[in-house]
């Protein structure tokens, strides 16, 4: 579904993403994780057309940097990690914008559309607050509206940054829980950017570990979460553990005290 080959992304005078390559198939999942300044927010805009590339992005086929803008939003939904929004706009008016590559030269909604927004506010829990002003919501809830534009896009593939990063543990389950339902109903394709390990883990089919914009450990969680690789990266101490039936857990390992006088 979505492609890359020798991606390379140079912003100012700095290589930042340099020879990256991935393919994720049509209802896969595949999440970056690495340090921060890793690159990962950087590859995201790139396979949403969003920066100038060198290499290839493809999405069923067709190279990003050459498909119209408009056509180009039907088939990919981008949530960036600290979007901007209009503090006056309600949350179902904004919602809506997901809507804007479907729309007609008359720019008219259908029945389609006003469907697709209510179930979009339906799926987030943000019905009830439909006609809030955005500039009144909590950062949490602001998530929760962008992922509803994105959800109410209709797109094939969803790419996600830090789509948790401003909730709480029971609305992080919640919308990646979401993701994962979506992406078996409806063959949704995921790439997305986490830093928690653990949601990262629990919920991809593949990791694609980043480091100074090359890829550093690419596969299946088990070959990506381990001990050493992880340190090695992200420069810290940490644990990776195996509780049965839930996946593989990510920790801090505290260091190790001298000895007390």
């Amino acid at each position: 579904m979505i492609e890359a080959d020798a991606l390379s992304v140079t912003l100012g005078q700095a290589r930042v993403v340099s020879e990256l390559s991935l393919r994720v198939p049509a209802g896969g999942w595949l999440t970056l994780i690495g340090p921060n300044g890793a690159g990962k927010s950087t590859v995201l805009r790139a396979l949403a057309g969003l920066l100038e590339y060198e290499g290839s992005v493809r999405v069923r086929g067709a190279e990003v940097s050459r498909t119209p803008r408009r056509e180009l939003a039907r088939r990919v939904a981008f949530l960036p990690q600290s979007p901007q929004l209009p503090v006056d706009m309600s949350v179902r008016e904004y919602t809506a914008l997901g809507r804007t590559p479907h729309l007609g030269y008359l720019g008219r909604t259908g029945h389609g559309d006003q469907q697709a927004v209510g179930g979009a506010l339906e799926r987030l829990g943000l019905v009830g607050m439909a006609a809030r002003r955005l500039g009144t919501l909590s950062g949490g809830e602001r998530q929760r509206v962008v992922l509803a534009r994105a959800l109410a896009q209709e797109a094939e593939v969803l790419l996600l940054d830090e789509p948790t990063s401003a909730l709480d543990v029971g609305r992080q389950q919640d919308v990646l829980d979401l993701v994962g339902e979506l992406r078996v109903r409806r063959g949704l394709t995921v790439v997305g950017a986490l830093h928690d390990l653990t949601l990262a883990g629990q919920y991809a089919e593949e990791l694609l570990l980043l480091d100074q914009g090359a890829i550093a450990a690419h596969g299946p969680v088990e070959e990506v979460l381990r001990e050493g690789l992880l340190a090695r990266h992200y420069r810290a101490r940490l644990a990776v553990g195996a509780p049965a039936g839930h996946g593989l857990i990510v920790t801090p390992r505290p260091a190790e005290r001298g000895l007390e006088l």
